[in-house]
């Protein structure tokens, strides 16, 4: 923490927010190690390991890591440093935008982008599971919102696993935000509240 002008001050991500109000009062408020992953105009992740937040050099950037394409995808990707080879490029709310030229809110439920994104998804839970080994993985942002995409998410995932680790129920292991789109703004009040009370 610093202060300017004697107002202190902090900086994290929105998707830190984002997790660290699930971690303290949503989704994974009964876990200790957690992946967040917001899917909206980007994808980012916040990570909480024994209750601490993820950082390094700066935070963690989980919507770049590398994708296999999916085989029926010919789309040449979003990301403009990765074009399709990385989770967001292939995998956020403009991506699937400007594949199919429509919104996601507006693609049936019936649609090949939900296989499509359901894949790419459970890819990035496969390499999070195998590096990190969270106890709970939570989605958020508006992608997520489509209400049949958890549970093709959490197929895939199955089947990408291969029962290579063992992991908790998966109903229980990838779950929705509880906060909805209010998350990142209370955790940002929750982490401003722990930090003025150490």
């Amino acid at each position: 923490m610093k202060a300017w002008r004697d107002i202190p001050y902090y900086w994290t991500t929105d998707v830190n927010g984002a997790g660290w109000s699930e971690y303290v009062s949503g989704a994974a408020k009964d876990v200790e190690n957690v992946v967040y992953l917001t899917v909206g105009t980007g994808v980012g992740a916040g990570i909480i390991q024994h209750g601490q937040l993820l950082s390094g050099n700066s935070h963690p950037e989980a919507g770049h890591i590398m994708m296999r394409k999916h085989p029926k995808d010919q789309y040449a990707g979003h990301c403009p440093f990765h074009g399709d080879t990385c989770l967001e490029g292939l995998a956020s709310g403009p991506a699937i935008e400007e594949r199919w030229q429509e919104s996601a809110k507006s693609l049936p439920d019936v649609h090949l982008a939900w296989e499509i994104e359901a894949d790419y998804l459970a890819q990035a839970l496969v390499t999070y599971t195998t590096i990190l080994r969270p106890d709970r993985i939570v989605f958020g942002g508006g992608v997520p919102h489509r209400s049949i995409l958890l549970p093709m998410v959490r197929e895939s995932f199955a089947r990408q696993l291969a029962d290579y680790l063992p992991v908790d129920d998966l109903e229980h292991y990838i779950m929705h935000v509880e906060h909805g789109d209010n998350a990142g703004i209370l955790g940002c009040f929750y982490l401003a509240k722990s930090l003025l009370t150490k």
